[in-house]
């Protein structure tokens, strides 16, 4: 699967990925921002997840490149919620190119591409402090539609998780 952006290509995953995705994870500031934190990442067991995600036809896991380089920035991953794929969940994060619009980029080229091909609703969840996350995703128009009082444990206290929605007739 290939998507462009203006300023992103989203390519399907490949086994070679698994060395920056390792890297990415054991990031602490993508840590702290998305994963448990005693989430033990390691290049074996980032294979065996990208391998299952290749087989899998209950998920999409995509590569972020800018136009102008080779190497990918960052993912984005959707898990269907039914077997029509009507409803999907969103996870994603960028590497070291965070701040400069790549996200976005690759996230409304994304949707768009998902909703013409007749995507119903996708959903998202954020730790309460993302607020990059949070801004982005109410910038693409997702809406909070819960929260998951104390439903995360960052290692020292139990903080809440944002649930959000959005709906194609939202985003086109």
């Amino acid at each position: 699967m290939y998507v462009c952006g203006d300023k992103v290509t989203l390519r399907s995953v490949k086994l070679s990925d698994a060395n920056i995705i390792t890297k990415w994870k054991k990031d602490h500031f993508i840590k702290h921002m998305a994963l448990d934190h005693d989430s033990k990442i390691t290049l074996k067991n980032q294979r065996n997840d990208i391998k299952q995600a290749i087989e899998s036809h209950n998920q999409i896991y995509l590569m972020i490149t800018p136009n102008n380089g080779t190497d990918p920035i960052g993912y984005i991953r959707l898990n269907w919620m039914d077997n029509r794929k009507t409803i999907a969940w969103l996870r994603f994060a960028l590497g070291e190119a965070r701040g400069k619009g790549f996200g976005k980029d690759a996230l409304s080229a994304l949707l768009k591409h998902l909703f013409l091909s007749g995507l119903h609703r996708i959903e998202a969840e954020t730790y309460e402090y993302n607020e990059k996350s949070i801004n982005l995703l109410k910038y693409l128009g997702f809406k909070i539609e819960g929260v998951k009082r104390k439903a995360h444990f960052d290692g020292n206290n139990y903080r809440d998780i944002l649930v959000f929605g959005l709906l194609k007739e939202d985003f086109i």
